[in-house]
């Protein structure tokens, strides 16, 4: 088993000196792809004022813009179109990205389609008019779900 260590701090309040206290407000990426191939990813979470009944202080993290990609298992998986698609919530989009044409299906929770639009290359599909829930998109053979 591999073990990759990745120490990010949100707060970190160890010193005794309040002008070395320091406290995270943006985002802290993490390049795993030196992990090469992996199982599972295991997560721990750690607080400076540990208690009784767990830490004293909030503990949480944001997983965001996770691709996973997995060896083709075949020569038609092979060809087929390279696609990646995340809901950007910042700007109310879903951004897609495919190395070849590809028509992009959103649908709703109940399988509704929602709007069709082709992708060649990058495009964003803007999702400002749509009530909050649960999405699907849909990209050929790919999907992902989206929460928005």
């Amino acid at each position: 088993m591999t073990c990759f260590n990745c120490n990010c701090y949100l707060a970190d309040y160890r010193g005794k000196d309040s002008n070395t206290w320091t406290l995270n407000k943006s985002w802290e990426w993490v390049d795993l792809s030196p992990l090469g191939r992996v199982a599972s990813l295991y997560f721990t979470m750690e607080s400076s004022r540990p208690g009784e009944r767990g830490p004293k202080t909030p503990t949480y993290f944001c997983l965001d813009r996770l691709t996973v990609l997995t060896a083709p298992s075949s020569v038609e998986e092979a060809v087929a179109p390279a696609v990646k698609a995340y809901y950007d919530r910042a700007a109310g989009v879903v951004r897609v990205e495919s190395d070849r044409r590809v028509d992009a299906t959103l649908y709703s929770l109940s399988g509704t389609p929602v709007v069709t639009q082709p992708i060649d290359g990058t495009a964003t599909i803007d999702m400002t008019a749509y009530p909050s829930g649960v999405y699907v998109i849909r990209c050929g053979e790919y999907r992902v779900k989206i929460v928005k």
